[in-house]
């Protein structure tokens, strides 16, 4: 790597074989700062996937067993709850489609696109393909548009549609349809900003952020995300969904589902989150959810084999890492 034009120089080379590769092609490796390196070995894990139901319990139960397929994508409950975007297939060539919550079909709408996620009136979707943001009518009858050419992950409507916020190199942004020319920013701060989420009333934004060094869930007032900031997770927060009730804020934490009770008649005020239960049995997806309009259910991506990722991996620790890196990527290569 040319520090000095940041970018890659000269061939790859392979430096470990046989890791465990997991959902969303992860790989779990670790290098120490005395130049050791431990990862866990094992082969691809991954293929079929299924939606389930969990309640507030953990109680998981599959939304239709005849639909495993290669699941990728964060499913996004339509706003009547009946039916549920979703991506398939691998990275670089995932499909968005929609299916209905139960044992009905499910369509195809984009033959390429990712991150769908619905518009409040539930008549369009709103998806990321490549450095466009698209949209194409949620039954189908017509192909996708171009809506924004920028590259936007994380993608979410305010309640009244009039704002499209996501998450662009680490910053949150917003664009308004037929009134901005480009998108704004919205939150800039130290770290990663990401997972942008407005309360059903429309005036609070929900989004983690790594800026302390520990991903958290943090609000701040909406439109005017500059005005205050509120930490809501303790220990550590990520992928926060609002309750349409706008009463509870939901989001992951140390492999369980935590949810704190939201006050904001006056003013924003979180309690301290509770624990709901424990997502030990959907690793590696985990943050893949999105919660029913009840909010007494969860909608997951699980693995079809979830024994498959039981905590039994093997796991290798290269001693003197550094020094066979430095022989196997000799400088100047």
């Amino acid at each position: 790597f040319d520090l000095d034009k940041l970018e890659l120089v000269g061939e790859s080379v392979p430096i470990a074989e046989g890791l465990l590769v997991r959902g969303n092609q992860r790989a779990d490796v670790a290098v120490s700062r005395t130049g050791h390196a431990l990862y866990a070995a094992g082969g691809a894990v991954g293929g079929l996937r299924e939606l389930v139901w969990v309640d507030r319990e953990g109680r998981a139960t599959p939304v239709d067993r005849a639909f495993r397929v290669e699941l990728t994508g964060r499913p996004r409950i339509s706003p009547d709850g009946r039916a549920a975007t979703i991506s398939i297939g691998t990275v670089g060539a995932r499909q968005v489609w929609v299916k209905q919550l139960g044992a009905g079909p499910a369509t195809r709408v984009a033959d390429l696109g990712f991150a769908a996620v619905w518009t409040p009136d539930g008549r369009r979707l709103t998806f990321s393909r490549g450095a466009t943001v698209m949209q194409v009518p949620a039954d189908g009858s017509a192909p996708p548009t171009a809506l924004l050419n920028a590259e936007a992950a994380s993608l979410a409507w305010s309640p009244d549609g009039r704002s499209l916020l996501f998450s662009n190199r680490g910053n949150l942004m917003v664009y308004r349809p037929g009134e901005d020319s480009v998108p704004r920013v919205l939150v800039q701060d130290a770290g990663l900003q990401a997972l942008p989420a407005v309360s059903p009333d429309g005036r609070w934004l929900a989004y983690a952020s790594d800026e302390s060094g520990t991903w958290q869930v943090y609000v701040r007032p909406f439109p005017d995300a500059s005005s205050a900031k509120w930490q809501v997770s303790v220990l550590a927060g990520y992928a926060p969904v609002w309750a349409r009730s706008g009463r509870e804020l939901f989001f992951l934490s140390q492999d369980s589902m935590y949810v704190a009770d939201v006050a904001a008649a006056r003013g924003f005020s979180a309690g301290i989150p509770r624990a709901l239960f424990p997502t030990g049995g959907l690793p590696a997806l985990a943050y893949l959810y999105d919660v029913s309009p009840d909010a007494r259910r969860f909608l997951f991506v699980r693995y079809q084999n979830t024994e498959s990722l039981a905590p039994n991996d093997e796991m290798v620790l290269v001693q003197n890492f550094a020094a066979e890196l430095r022989a196997k990527v000799p400088r100047g290569r």
